[in-house]
């Protein structure tokens, strides 16, 4: 029994992306255990204590346990069932049974295969510490020789053993060796020998398959001939090419350099002080004809440490043929796979050819999931029809099923019929598409659109457009997209211009376009084209909850009743934001979640992520945004998509800024690149906005005041209500930094009005908290009392804790204020019950701190105030950490402890006159002043009191009219007249 290509695939693209099963570095984000098969705790087996999630893949998902029976760690890897079923159980047995013989330090072992009581099969392996050499590569870039060459010798060693086993490992790659700490270094230990096959006789292993990964394959193995260990050897020249050049030999290239010859060009071209006798072994692995490669893996090894360069008696000697390889035109290239086409293969049927041209049809409407059916039905026809086999990776891509988009490449690249110029060019510019060479195939589709006849030339215009638009050339594809459109008849041109054109702010053009889009797919009955639209139109209203509701809830009807999967996940995951609570969206989040792990394409799963850590933000749960987030990144790296990559990077930046993290402007730099490069005005404006946060974070205030205001200009350009709230409400924020309150208070109200025109309530109910705050500091009670009850409305209906936390925290002062104790000390402990953010959970316990200091309890304050000390620490909010200290102070003097020094608050009142807070100027400097009265020390006391009149003169000419209502606060008045007192003595 053997596997199926197919399945074989599956699983090693399962392997690849989940077997780095070691403990994760403390600054990584565990995947979340949302939507995971078993949680921690559960016992499988009888025997094996789940601890965590470590990851998922296309096979399964991949758990820390323990071993129950030996006391020990280990992984498992759970096998899905529909997998399990078609390969089946003596399949695996005699997989796990290969694996098995290979025992070597450098080899992660295999241990045995189970089955659960619930019918699940499973793996168990050793548990790794360390990382990936992937990942090290891209964190460090290009190894020294010295670096590399004890790396290189443990995965040589590890082949060696394994080969010697007749063990191929067949999908050899540096995201399947483990970087692990051991005995005073670091060991490379080589995982996913599970899945290799043994070589049972002296023939090599001539199964047609397409498993692996093809930047790693072998020429022979791409061709799906026979597979002997020199494969792998081939493979192990690939990792040492990207450890000491930092890049793969092939990257950006076709497939099909590799499939007809092309020499990998030198890595003395990315690394040039490499030593030549690495670049002769390394380019002797990477020989086209297998039997021109060293014979065994321990030859590689001896061949680094010998003093003298390789060459194999017999053979010919390694040259360096720096240049001329890469130089290989496409022309070339394309004559070659040409050739490989051969008479024996038939030319596809007329019924194919007929799936052909409606697929491609489908391609252009942008209704991929259509022309994935049609595609897949050419094939079946006719096995050996290349252009559809490449037709049907380009729509899997479209739908971001990277596997199965990696095997249609592949078929599409083996041999047979003889093509025509004009599918020969189309198959060139699709693999180059495939291949990620975004502007090889953008020149490609030109020169097709070029010598397009008329009839043609819509669809070569489109496909150009969409070629331009992967390549970020937004002015290019907005072209090609109004051509095709005036040209002909073609929904997907009208569908995608809207697309571009909302993205730069033109709604009412996108409306447009969308409307002609929809019109043609409602004459031809194209339901998956309409609802796209649908759901376009809602990403654009995303600032009127109302009506990208109300498109949403049509575009999953719709996807329904079609029963497209891709269309029902994204629709579901958009929902979530505009749910009637919090829970209800994330409900629908991870519902979406669950529906992308059942169809296995992972950058579904990535989307529900995001959309459930924009959940998590609307909470202010910034511990599950980095989870959801994070894995979210993951999933971004491992299907290499920059836009997935971007709005995980956009929450993690967020999430970052919020707890004044180091890690914020790295995550929103590389967002904003991003969607500044992609055409995405409002994403990049976001991902500006919260860079600003950054300055102010660091107290670059007026230099945040004049960024902000630019990027307000910025939002009312595009119409973007929501930003301009948004930039109003960071306006405010920063005014009230600096305890411009009067100024704060008109930002503030301004971005409530503009939250109520989108229809956002519980963003209109945050901004009005901040409404309120700001006007009862300045004495208008009643006003921020009936603001309070609106926000405490909306916390109730939409179910959001931390909005009523902090309603609850600006009560407690307030009533602090009007000398309310009672009052305050009962609002904080709401505010503390109400799951608060740690800044809400640390202001709120100061403030209970001084009322219970005020009222009498000193004990109970000072305990309070070291409480609050440690929230405030973790928040590295540095206002914050310094009231907390003065309320400290006041708790101490209250409990008369009156010899503690107060130099740490003259100098703070100095900084607060210095940057403009006046208000906690003077506060402080009165504070100062009762403490040295209380020591006795009169003369410092009037001095410091004389300083804080002196600062509350300046602050009532610098507020005007609002300081009127300021100084008939209760609190206010209170200390004016104390410091008449201290001032006097």
């Amino acid at each position: 029994m053997t596997f199926s290509s197919r399945l074989r695939a599956r699983i090693r693209e399962a392997a690849s992306s989940v077997f780095s099963a070691g403990d994760r570095s403390a600054t990584e984000t565990s995947p979340p255990e949302a939507g995971a098969r078993f949680s921690p705790g559960e016992i499988l087996a009888g025997r094996f204590h789940i601890v965590r999630l470590l990851g998922r893949g296309g096979m399964g998902e991949v758990y820390e346990a323990r071993d129950e029976a030996l006391g020990e760690a280990v992984a498992l890897k759970i096998v899905r069932r529909e997998m399990a079923r078609e390969i089946g159980v003596e399949q695996f047995l005699d997989e796990v049974r290969n694996a098995k013989r290979v025992t070597h330090r450098n080899v992660c072992r295999i241990y045995d295969l189970f089955q659960h009581e619930s019918g699940e099969w499973f793996v168990t392996m050793e548990l790794l510490p360390g990382r990936t050499l992937l990942d090290e590569i891209r964190s460090r870039g290009r190894f020294s020789v010295a670096d590399a060459l004890p790396a290189v010798i443990d995965m040589a060693t590890a082949l060696d053993a394994a080969h010697q086993e007749q063990i191929i490992h067949r999908d050899f790659k540096s995201a399947n060796v483990m970087l692990v700490p051991r005995g005073g270094r670091t060991q490379a230990v080589v995982m996913d020998f599970g899945l290799a096959r043994r070589v049972t006789s002296a023939r090599p292993d001539t199964v047609m398959t397409i498993a692996g990964t093809p930047a790693y394959m072998a020429p022979e193995q791409l061709a799906g001939s026979g597979v002997t260990p020199r494969a792998d050897i081939y493979a192990l020249g690939v990792v040492m090419y990207e450890m000491v050049a930092g890049r793969r030999p092939f990257q950006g290239r076709p497939f099909e350099a590799v499939l007809v010859g092309e020499r990998a060009p030198s890595p003395r071209t990315f690394a040039p002080d490499l030593d030549p006798r690495w670049e002769a072994v390394i380019l002797r692995c990477l020989e086209h004809d297998a039997q021109l490669r060293p014979a065994t893996a321990g030859e590689v090894a001896a061949a680094l440490q010998a003093p003298l360069p390789v060459r194999k008696s017999g053979m010919k000697a390694v040259t360096a043929t720096v240049g001329a390889a890469a130089a290989v035109s496409l022309l070339a290239v394309t004559a070659v796979v040409m050739r490989l086409g051969g008479p024996g293969e038939a030319p596809p049927s007329p019924e194919a050819r007929a799936h052909y041209e409606r697929g491609l049809g489908y391609l252009r409407e942008g209704t991929y999931y259509a022309a994935a059916k049609a595609l897949q039905k050419a094939v079946e026809t006719s096995p050996y029809f290349r252009l559809a086999h490449a037709g049907l990776a380009e729509a899997w891509m479209e739908l971001d099923w990277t596997e199965r988009a990696n095997q249609a490449v592949v078929r599409a690249m083996k041999p047979g019929a003889r093509l025509s110029s004009s599918d020969q060019a189309r198959l060139d510019a699709v693999l180059l598409t495939l291949n990620r060479d975004r502007s090889g195939a953008v020149a490609a589709y030109r020169r097709i659109a070029d010598g397009a006849s008329r009839e043609n030339r819509p669809g070569a215009l489109l496909d150009l457009g969409r070629a331009a638009e992967r390549n970020y050339d937004t002015a290019l594809a907005a072209e090609c997209y109004e051509q095709a459109a005036r040209l002909g008849d073609l929904p997907g041109a009208h569908l995608l211009l809207g697309v571009l054109l909302a993205r730069q702010g033109n709604g009412a053009r996108a409306a447009e376009e969308w409307a002609k889009a929809e019109s043609q797919y409602d004459a031809t009955s194209n339901f998956e084209g309409k609802t796209e639209v649908y759901y376009q139109r809602a990403s654009y209203a995303m600032s009127r909850p109302g009506d990208a509701k109300r498109w949403l809830e049509v575009a999953l009807r719709t996807a329904r009743g079609t029963g497209n999967a891709h269309q029902q996940i994204r629709a579901l995951s958009k929902l979530s934001n505009f749910a009637e609570d919090a829970v209800a969206g994330e409900k629908l989040a991870a519902e979406a979640l669950a529906l992308a792990r059942e169809t296995g394409v992972e950058s579904l799963r990535g989307r529900a992520l995001i959309d459930l850590a924009n959940a998590a933000s609307l909470r202010r749960d910034g511990p599950k945004v980095n989870e959801y987030a994070g894995e979210a990144l993951r999933v971004a790296g491992s299907i290499s998509s920059e836009r997935l990559e971007a709005a995980s990077r956009l929450l993690l930046g967020a999430a970052a800024v919020d707890a004044n993290a180091p890690s914020a402007a790295a995550h929103l730099e590389a967002a904003r690149n991003f969607y500044e490069r992609a055409g995405f005005r409002r994403e990049a404006i976001s991902a500006s906005n919260l860079l600003v946060r950054v300055r102010r974070n660091r107290r670059q205030f007026e230099a945040a005041l004049d960024d902000f205001g630019k990027i307000l200009e910025q939002a009312r350009a595009i119409g973007d209500r929501a930003l301009e709230a948004t930039a109003q409400h960071d306006i405010g924020r920063v005014l009230s930094d600096i305890e411009r309150y009067p100024e704060a208070l008109s930002r503030y109200s301004e971005s409530v009005r503009l939250w109520k025109e989108t229809g956002r309530e519980d963003f209109e109910a945050f901004a009005t908290v901040s409404v309120a705050t700001a006007c009862w500091r300045l004495g208008r009670y009643a006003e921020a009392n009936q603001l309070l009850d609106r926000a405490t409305e909306i916390s109730r209906a939409r179910k959001l804790d931390s909005l009523a936390a902090s309603v609850f925290r600006s009560r407690a002062d307030m009533a602090l204020s009007r000398n309310l104790y009672r009052d305050a000390i009962a609002w904080a402990r709401r505010s503390q019950g109400s799951k608060p953010t740690n800044a809400t959970a640390a202001d709120a316990t100061r403030v209970l701190c001084l009322a219970q200091a005020r009222s009498g309890a000193a004990r109970e304050a000072e305990q309070n105030c070291q409480e609050a000390a440690k929230l405030a620490a973790a928040t590295a909010d540095r206002d914050l950490s310094t009231q907390v200290k003065l309320a400290q102070l006041e708790a101490w003097m209250a409990g008369g402890r009156i010899l503690v020094d107060v130099a740490d608050a003259g100098r703070a009142a100095a900084e607060m006159k210095a940057e403009g807070r006046l208000d906690s100027s003077w506060r402080t400097l009165y504070l100062a002043a009762r403490v040295h009265a209380k020591r006795g020390d009169r003369g410092e006391a009037a001095r410091k009191a004389a300083e804080a009149v002196e600062i509350l003169t300046a602050l009532k000419e610098k507020w005007g009219p609002a300081y009127t209502s300021y100084e008939a606060r209760q609190d206010i008045a209170d200390a004016k007249k104390s410091l008449v007192a201290l001032k006097a003595k």
